[in-house]
C-alpha cells in the first residue's frame, strides 16, 4: 500500500510531500465564504459560495514547494458566482495576472514553478 508523508519545514512552513508508490491522498477543505485564504496544507479548495463573487489571493509560487493547488466548484455555482485567482506579487498564473472561473462544476489545478529558475504558476 502507498505511503504519503506530509513533511513541513518549520524554519519557513513550507509543506513538501513525499509519496511512495502511485496514490497521495490530498488534503481538502471546503470553502463558503470569500475571499479565501490558502492555508500552507491546503491542497484541494471545494468552493461553494452561492452569493456575490470571490476571490482568492495565491501565496508566493515558490513558497509552496512544488505543492499544487486544486479549486473545484463543488456547488455549481461559478457561472452566477464566478472565482477570481490572483497570483502574489510577480507571480503569473501562465503568464497572466489572474484567472477567472466562471463555468459551474469547472476545476483547475495550479501547480507552482519549481525548478529554481521559472517563477510563478502553471494551470493543468
Amino acid at each position: 500500500m502507498p505511503l504519503s508523508i506530509r513533511v513541513v519545514n518549520f524554519d519557513t512552513g513550507n509543506p513538501t510531500q513525499m509519496t511512495s508508490g502511485s496514490l497521495a491522498v490530498r488534503n481538502q477543505r471546503l470553502v463558503t465564504s470569500s475571499p479565501i485564504v490558502i492555508g500552507v496544507s491546503d491542497e484541494i479548495i471545494n468552493v461553494n459560495i452561492s452569493s456575490g463573487s470571490s476571490s482568492c489571493a495565491l501565496p508566493s509560487a515558490s513558497s509552496r514547494g512544488g505543492l499544487p493547488l486544486t479549486f473545484k466548484d463543488v456547488g455549481g455555482n461559478f457561472a452566477a458566482h464566478s472565482l477570481t485567482v490572483t497570483p502574489a506579487g510577480a507571480d503569473t498564473i501562465d503568464g497572466q495576472p489572474s484567472l477567472t472561473l466562471s463555468g459551474n462544476f469547472q476545476s483547475i489545478n495550479l501547480v507552482p514553478a519549481n525548478d529554481g529558475t521559472t517563477a510563478g504558476w502553471f494551470s493543468q
